[in-house]
């Protein structure tokens, strides 16, 4: 949308010159929401405790389940919550994680107990 700079109409985009006053300066009117919700799309950011936490879950499942997952719990639901209060991505790897890290940990205090055998 333009606006005569002469008379302060809103023009159409395809206008080259105002019909209501003859000007062909226009000055440009942006939606500036619209342009503040593309550039916090653009910026949103991997939060980096729900990285480490998903790397740690994954770890648990291969080697040192109790540790790695007690480690992914303590950075995944910390990455979860810095991710929802600064509104970063990784709330999803976060939960995964949570989710990996409590079977690891449940596996191998079964697995200490003796009631899964390797």
């Amino acid at each position: 949308m333009k606006i005569c700079s002469s008379c302060n109409a809103q023009l159409k985009d395809e206008f080259k010159v105002c019909p209501y006053c003859g000007n062909s300066n226009f000055n440009m009117q942006f939606n500036f929401d619209q342009i503040n919700n593309y550039q916090q799309n653009i910026e949103k950011k991997y939060n980096t405790s729900c990285i480490i936490g998903v790397i740690s879950a994954i770890i648990s499942l291969i080697v040192f389940p109790f540790i790695f997952g007690a480690v992914a719990l303590v950075f995944a639901s910390n990455g979860y919550f810095q991710a929802k209060q600064n509104n970063e991505k990784g709330k999803n790897l976060a939960i995964v994680s949570i989710i990996i890290g409590i079977f690891s940990i449940i596996w191998a205090i079964l697995v200490a107990a003796g009631y899964i055998n390797i």
